[in-house]
């Protein structure tokens, strides 16, 4: 059931009528929760593979600040079998956002050290690396692109080939500095979530098309500190709030 469409603003007023909408996601729509499990470890980016399965970084505190973080990459097939774990042990960068290029997996750090690490999908052994700016919170490949969700509510477009930026898109969300997770679809549609109750749908240049009913936390766990990423499988929203992993069927 679509609601009334409400929302479907950007920074510059409309949403343009060049744009392709989808019409049961303008305005506002809703996310129904179909599957839920939990993360083994403390979450801290999480990616579809394409054909059912997930990729997941894990990072937990090991010691104080000058112990190294016990880092993970992992992944699942479609049946929730893991396949594959890669461990590192990771000093003065907090590990934000993972994403899958099929080739190529990438590994967000931000918190000190700025940058992200690219990783051979089948052995964990980095095969590049290059410089982000401070405040990238999540991460998301799409047609050779590496997109940054920015902490103060910005979305990044990066040529994966080179880390130079493509484009930006920022100040749209209003939402006070409070941007976390992103995902793709495949048409170049993005998914963002923000650190209070939404989850927003962008056009493939970050204008805002419409905003999801769905509360991500309850209202006892809005801290800076807790982790919201995002991914899109084909079908579901595959979202992380307080370490539970969901499959949300927009509608």
């Amino acid at each position: 059931m679509k609601i009334a469409v409400v929302v479907a603003l950007v920074a510059g007023g409309c949403v343009p009528e060049h744009v392709d909408l989808p019409g049961d996601l303008l305005g506002q729509f809703e996310l129904d929760t179909v599957r839920t499990i939990a993360g083994e470890l403390p979450v801290a980016g999480i990616d579809g593979d394409g054909a059912g399965g997930l990729w997941i970084a894990y990072s937990r505190q090991t010691g104080d600040y000058y112990a190294n973080d016990d880092v993970r990459v992992v992944h699942l097939d479609a049946s929730g079998t893991k396949t594959k774990e890669f461990h590192f042990a990771d000093e003065f960068a907090d590990v934000h956002g993972i994403a899958f290029a099929g080739d190529a997996v990438w590994l967000g750090h931000n918190g000190g050290n700025d940058y992200v690490r690219k990783l051979d999908p089948e052995t964990g052994a980095v095969i590049g690396t290059f410089a982000t700016e401070t405040g990238v919170v999540d991460l998301d490949v799409h047609d050779h692109e590496l997109r940054m969700s920015v902490l103060w509510d910005q979305v990044v477009g990066l040529d994966l080939g080179t880390g130079g930026e493509k484009w930006r898109a920022k100040d749209y969300l209003e939402s006070g500095g409070a941007q976390r997770g992103i995902a793709s679809m495949e048409d170049g549609r993005i998914w963002v979530a923000t650190l209070s109750d939404r989850i927003y749908l962008l056009d493939p240049k970050g204008r805002i098309l419409g905003a999801g009913t769905h509360h991500l936390l309850d209202y006892d766990s809005w801290t800076v500190d807790v982790g919201l990423y995002l991914a899109w499988d084909g079908h579901y929203v595959i979202a992380v709030a307080d370490n539970q992993i969901s499959w949300l069927e927009p509608r």
